[in-house]
């Protein structure tokens, strides 16, 4: 068995662990029904498989990997733009936005970017995306100094990183879950961003940080991450 804290070494049965639920009220977070985000149909050059799952890096700035996932709320879609560094898990660059462009993915890179400033040779990986072959895209890789790499055309293992990074945000985070505006929306996955990576005290930390529902209900602003919560102390 796993909490926050790691695993325990408890053995038990599945019957044991129904019991247990039932007990307590406990019900699983499972995936929803998935929405494509990818426009693969389209006339734009695509680039090589450079990465072909090679996810090992031994080295900060040396790969990165990128998409786009979006968020279900009652104004629409709200799309979220990642940049996330192989090496250690970190989500170096991330841009919303309530339409899923070209520029929604150029914010994202240009803030890794400005935040990292890689040396030239880095690979930038993605999905073959319109958003990714624009030419404004592909022109802003070639002034950072970095090489494109896209995926096999519906393959999303070819990125896996990145969509298992999305895939435990939106289960943690998004499913189960409506937001009534962007804004709302944005709050969560801005603070899960800017703790750079996804780790096991993530969820506390959202719980019990000094934000709380009335404040977000109220103004709508995010008070900024605090190491006063005792979940994330001496997680940086």
């Amino acid at each position: 068995m796993e909490d926050g804290d790691g695993i325990h070494g408890v053995q038990t049965t599945p019957y044991r662990v129904r019991t247990l639920r039932k007990k307590l009220g406990l019900r699983c977070k499972q995936q929803l029904k998935f929405k494509v985000t990818t426009d693969s149909k389209h006339n734009l050059p695509v680039a090589p498989n450079i990465l072909n799952r090679e996810f090992t890096v031994n080295a900060p700035g040396i790969v990165w990997v990128s998409d786009v996932t979006y968020i279900s709320t009652n104004e629409g879609w709200l799309y979220l733009a990642g940049v996330k560094d192989l090496f250690n898990g970190e989500l170096v660059g991330y841009a919303m936005n309530e339409k899923m462009t070209k520029s929604l993915v150029m914010q994202a890179l240009f803030r890794a970017t400005a935040s990292k400033n890689p040396d030239k040779g880095l690979i930038a990986h993605s999905d073959r995306g319109s958003q990714y072959c624009a030419h404004d895209y592909q022109n802003q890789l070639r002034q950072f100094g970095m090489i494109a790499s896209m995926s096999r055309k519906g393959d999303c293992y070819d990125n896996a990183p990145m969509e298992s990074f999305w895939g435990i945000l939106k289960i943690e985070l998004v499913h189960h879950r409506r937001f009534k505006t962007r804004q709302y929306a944005a709050i969560l996955c801005k603070s899960a961003c800017r703790l750079n990576r996804w780790t096991p005290f993530l969820t506390a930390h959202l719980k019990c940080s000094r934000y709380t529902k009335e404040t977000l209900n109220k103004s709508q602003e995010l008070v900024e991450y605090s190491v006063d919560c005792n979940h994330c102390k001496g997680a940086h």
